[in-house]
């Protein structure tokens, strides 16, 4: 599991939400993707490191409450939410 802790600040409108969106979390997962990428295609060094793993799971965590939820290949954590269920980094 590869997650990115973001401070995005709270989104007041649609307009603020869409712009994050757009400019800021597309970066962030195409960043943790090419990062993902690199994890695969070197798997067997990062495996002696790290030890036996199948898959990367990406993902962003943002220290406020947000309404960024689902990705193509990702999820968007809000610290609140890790509060009341901290399991959801792992599931």
């Amino acid at each position: 599991y590869t997650y990115d802790l973001k401070n995005y600040g709270l989104a007041r409108n649609v307009k603020q939400c869409k712009s994050i969106i757009n400019s800021q979390i597309y970066k962030e997962f195409a960043k943790l993707n090419k990062l993902k990428s690199t994890i695969l295609s070197n798997k067997l060094l990062f495996q002696k490191e790290f030890g036996q793993f199948d898959t990367v799971e990406i993902g962003v965590v943002t220290v406020n409450t947000t309404p960024y939820k689902y990705f193509k290949n990702g999820r968007v954590y809000s610290i609140p939410e890790l509060r009341k269920n901290p399991n959801l980094l792992i599931s």
